[in-house]
């Protein structure tokens, strides 16, 4: 367990007030193109309604025609997930 020193918040407490941000975020938030072209497998997963685990493989194995896969070597792996795809395949577009 992390002591906390000064006012400063530990990190540990920060990935959960991200994932309650993420939680809080709505389809309709997400605009194509807007910051980036590339979404996270965390914010993917959830716009599934998929664990981030499942998406990984999912990718890994290719099933998914919004993202890809890149392994780096030995157990590492790097994830491209387009947002404007993601979003074409959530509404059955592609």
């Amino acid at each position: 367990m992390r002591v906390r020193t000064g006012g400063h918040e530990p990190a540990y407490a920060r990935p959960y007030e991200r994932r309650m941000r993420m939680e809080n975020l709505q389809l309709s938030e997400l605009k194509p193109f807007e910051e980036s072209a590339r979404v996270g497998v965390g914010e993917a997963a959830r716009i599934l309604e998929c664990s981030p685990l499942f998406l990984r493989v999912a990718l890994q194995q290719g099933l998914f025609p919004f993202g890809k896969c890149l392994k780096l070597g030995g157990r590492r792996y790097s994830y491209y997930i387009n947002r404007q795809a993601l979003l074409k395949y959530v509404r059955g577009e592609g």
